[in-house]
């Protein structure tokens, strides 16, 4: 019996290291893995950061590239707006050539009229110098007869 309870005392004792052993090495594992959970954590947080960061810049150059197309469009507008007042000042340009032209021509034959009317009026005033000549001579001639009578 003594040998039984011996045994069975060795057997507890061998049971108790073996359970504290049992505890060592499950604390052990569990800080362990911990520990490898705690840095997956830290490196999950890191490259979600990177990830939101990445995602800003991505919204970002999304936003921009957004403002650069309605810039582009907007300045599209405005170089067919700008192309189509070039072509109605273009098209004025030429009307008003041909209307220049026109008037250049107009007063070439005005200038032309002018003159011979110039002409013309020179020989009525001759005319009528010479009509008042012969008036003044026809006067004396009639004051002449007069006297003469």
């Amino acid at each position: 019996d003594k040998q039984q309870a011996m045994s069975a005392s060795k057997l507890d004792a061998v049971t108790f290291e073996y359970n504290q052993l049992l505890m060592h090495q499950l604390e052990s594992q569990r800080r362990y893995f911990e520990g490898l959970l705690s840095t997956q954590a830290a490196e999950s947080a890191k490259k979600a950061e990177a990830m939101e960061g990445s995602a800003k810049v991505a919204v970002d150059s999304l936003g921009h590239a957004k403002e650069m197309e309605l810039r582009a469009v907007k300045a599209e507008r405005k170089i067919n707006d700008l192309t189509a007042r070039l072509a109605r000042l273009e098209e004025e340009k030429e009307f008003l050539r041909q209307v220049n032209d026109s008037l250049i021509v107009n007063q070439k034959g005005w200038k032309v009229k002018l003159a011979d009317a110039d002409t013309a009026a020179q020989a009525k005033d001759s005319q009528l110098e010479e009509m008042e000549e012969q008036l003044r001579d026809l006067m004396v001639y009639i004051e002449a007869q007069k006297m003469i009578e």
